[in-house]
Formats: structure tokens, sequence, C-alpha cells
């Protein structure tokens, strides 16, 4: 797909030697999309974490299994803005939370990514950023970050 004359493969090299650099140096690389982009594109560079809006975009990346499957299968991160950064963290709790995580994995299960190549490659994040969140709503998204860290994945998906 060209746009304004760069190409996927020109943009996935621009992006590669970006992330070697930072590599290079002892980074891990990591992208934060907040809404829907160009999930195929970015898959196939060599970015080691993948940060996405869960909350209100698991759809537009869940229409990408194959290229999803191959990220994670190659070490991939996938980063699961699971937590509102917005007004709506006044009534998340962790149920929610959780049960946001748990709807995401069935999902991308149904769409035929294996189960534990998920829960192996995920980590739990606010949807984006909270600057816009006062300083008791930004504290609520933390804690509930920290009471899913605690909880543990494999009680958050038990069967």
């Amino acid at each position: 797909m060209d746009f304004l004359g760069v190409s996927s493969s020109d943009v996935i090299e621009s992006l590669n030697d970006v992330f070697s650099m930072a590599s290079s140096l002892g980074a891990i690389t990591g992208v934060h999309c907040c809404g829907n982009t160009d999930w195929p594109l970015l898959m196939q560079t060599t970015v080691d974490i993948i940060n996405f809006d869960a909350v209100d975009y698991l759809e537009s990346l869940a229409i990408y299994p194959e290229q999803l499957s191959n990220f994670l299968a190659r070490g991939g991160v996938l980063a699961w803005g699971a937590v509102p950064n917005d007004s709506r963290i006044n009534q998340e709790s962790v149920d929610l939370t959780s049960g946001r995580l748990r709807k995401g994995v069935s999902v991308l299960e149904a769409k035929g990514i294996k189960r534990e190549l998920l829960l192996n490659h995920i980590i739990v994040t606010p949807a984006c950023g909270c600057s816009s969140l006062t300083i008791e709503e930004t504290e609520k998204v933390y804690a509930i970050l920290s009471q899913i860290d605690e909880m543990r994945f494999e009680n958050i998906f038990k069967n």
C-alpha cells in the first residue's frame, strides 16, 4: 500500500532501522497506537511491543489473526490498554477490566490465535496516557493495574 509515494516496504525498513538502533543500545522497542492503524505493517517490523487501546479498538486488531499470530510467535508482546483512561474510569473495577481481558482473549482465540501464545505475550496497561485525568482518576487506573498484576493471569484466565 503506497501512501504519498512511500511504499509499505520503505516504511517497514525505516521503522526497523530505528528499532535496530534502539535495540543495539539495549532498549526494548515499543509502539503505542491510540486508535486504528495499519496493524499488519506494524506487525511486520521488528518492534518488541505493540501497545494498543483494547478498550475501544480490539476489533480493529482482531481482523488480522495471521499477522498477530506471527508477531507473537516471533516473541512480540501485545500490551493491552485494558483500563480506560477517560471518564469511564470512574465506573471501572478490577472485575470489569479482567472481564475485558477475558473477552479479548476469547475474541482472538476464536480467530485462531492460540490461547497459550496470547497469554504468554500479554502485558496490561492503561488504554492510553492519563494526562487528561485527575490525580484521583490516575491513581484508580494504576490501582486497577496493580490489582490485575496481583491476581496473576492464571487466576484471571482459569477455565
